[in-house]
């Protein structure tokens, strides 16, 4: 048995104009709820062993907070490309490849694809804020055998359920 988290990047500064997509970095709010989530997963034992993050600043970002409050090694945090302005199934792709010693991943992503995967897999609709948290059980000892049918959502938490 596998576990993922789905995680959306904090919220996000838009007060620089002209900036792109990808340099936009967290606002106050966003390295708040970063930190408080990161503090919440790790005393629930949601303690990934793997992270992987999009290349996005807000989404790295994100990843680093939270790996810092978990104790997670930074230098390990793998830059995924394709979760960058993609959809479900480069996620699903990113998540296959993951080595089958790794027993839980957490992956940081954006919306709309991190609440499309969710409410795919939960079958139902998953509303993701800024840096929500959907936790699956994957029943397969494979990466590679990922697939809808084997997923059982498990948990979400968001930043004012903390």
């Amino acid at each position: 048995m596998k576990t993922v988290y789905i995680i959306r990047h904090a919220k996000s500064d838009w007060s620089i104009d002209g900036q792109t997509d990808i340099d936009r970095a967290l606002n106050a709010r966003g390295y708040n709820d970063a930190h408080n989530v990161g503090k919440a997963m790790k005393g629930k034992g949601q303690v990934p062993q793997v992270i992987i993050s999009s290349p996005a600043i807000r989404a790295l970002t994100t990843a680093l907070i939270l790996a810092e409050e978990i104790g997670y090694p930074k230098s390990e945090i793998r830059i995924e490309p394709l979760l960058y302005d993609t959809d479900a199934h480069e996620y699903e792709k990113v998540l296959k490849s993951i080595s089958n010693s790794a027993g839980s991943v957490a992956i940081f992503g954006h919306n709309p694809v991190v609440s499309d995967l969710s409410s795919f897999w939960a079958g139902k609709l998953v509303d993701m804020p800024t840096c929500a948290v959907v936790q699956f059980r994957v029943l397969t000892d494979k990466w590679s055998h990922l697939s809808k049918e084997n997923v059982q959502f498990v948990d979400l938490l968001v930043p004012k359920m903390i």
